[in-house]
């Protein structure tokens, strides 16, 4: 089975999605989509940390 660890720049999705696509990315559809037939090694997710209220409430959804 391929091994696999994924990596994630939340910032740099979330703009990209919106400004070119005018859409939200599904965290959840890529989530399924990337692991499956593979063992995940590790899951990181790279954010800058503004203390804002919404976003820390995004950050912990992430976390697994």
């Amino acid at each position: 089975m391929e091994k696999i660890s994924i990596f994630v720049d939340v910032q740099n999705i979330y703009y990209t999605c919106r400004q070119t696509y005018q859409r939200n990315f599904d965290y959840n559809r890529f989530w399924v989509e990337i692991t499956q037939g593979r063992e995940l090694i590790g899951a990181y997710a790279y954010a800058t940390d503004r203390g804002d209220a919404k976003q820390m409430q995004f950050q912990s959804i992430l976390q697994v």
